[in-house]
């Protein structure tokens, strides 16, 4: 994890009041302390509609990041689930050997490859040769095709959340909401400029204490609209514990 954005926006926060603060000791302030006043009862209605802007977007994203976690763990436990159901039917040792191999892709390669936006091209290639595998083991017997019918709608689930996290990888807000929290975040600054105080200390502190909300409020957003890149991001964890249980299953039935 990277601390570097965090020093960023630590420093943006801290200069920023000193900013305003070394501008208003060098030239007097443009208005008037009861119009200050009044401009910070004015200003409530913005802060209200910019709050709401940004709970509505943490909110959002926050539920997407669930939604590309769980989607995570479902689809390694499908892969799991196959492995341990193709036991039994027929021509199924390539079906298993293919689903090790794909667990072991999606954490080398798939993984790093959606920091940067993209998918594993070798593991997509793997989870399209699953298909042909189940093809080859579809059973003789009656009695097995219960067993077939599970892998089978097990194999469909896996590929649905596998769209499902690849379809987050370029983020969920649109262009238009980011203006919004851009915007919303610049008109801040200049709010907090014309309500000054005219008390040093006072006036610093309550610069710093909104500041440090709004900027680590955007950063948060930035990130969680990147679940599988930012600082906060989803782990490949679950497909990496698939893979030990089903090479442990592998050495238990051997």
């Amino acid at each position: 994890m990277s601390f570097i954005p965090y020093i960023v926006a630590t420093l943006f926060v801290i200069a920023v009041p000193l900013l305003f603060h070394f501008i208003q000791k060098k030239k007097d302030h443009p208005l008037h302390i009861s119009e200050r006043q009044l401009l910070s009862q004015n200003l409530t209605y913005f802060v209200t509609v910019y709050s709401f802007i940004l709970s509505f977007s943490l909110v959002s994203l926050w539920g997407y990041y669930n939604t590309a976690e769980t989607a995570t763990m479902k689809e390694s436990e499908c892969v799991v689930g196959m492995y341990r159901l193709s036991r039994g039917l027929p021509n199924s040792e390539k079906f298993r050997t293919d689903l090790i191999r794909y667990a072991q892709l999606v954490v080398k390669e798939e993984w790093p490859a959606m920091r940067r936006g993209e998918t594993g091209r070798e593991t997509a290639h793997v989870f399209h040769d699953l298909w042909d595998e189940v093809d080859r083991m579809k059973p003789d017997k009656i009695g097995d095709m219960s067993h077939y019918n599970a892998v089978l709608q097990l194999l469909i689930s896996a590929g649905q959340y596998r769209i499902e996290r690849t379809l987050l990888l370029d983020g969920s807000l649109p262009p238009d909401m980011w203006v919004l929290i851009f915007l919303g975040g610049f008109f801040s600054l200049f709010g907090f400029f014309f309500t000054s105080t005219g008390k040093l200390r006072i006036q610093l502190l309550f610069d710093f204490m909104m500041m440090c909300m709004v900027v680590f409020t955007i950063y948060l957003v930035f990130e969680l609209d990147r679940p599988f890149s930012g600082s906060v991001r989803v782990s490949s964890k679950p497909f990496s514990m698939s893979t030990e249980r089903m090479i442990t299953m592998d050495r238990l039935y051997k």
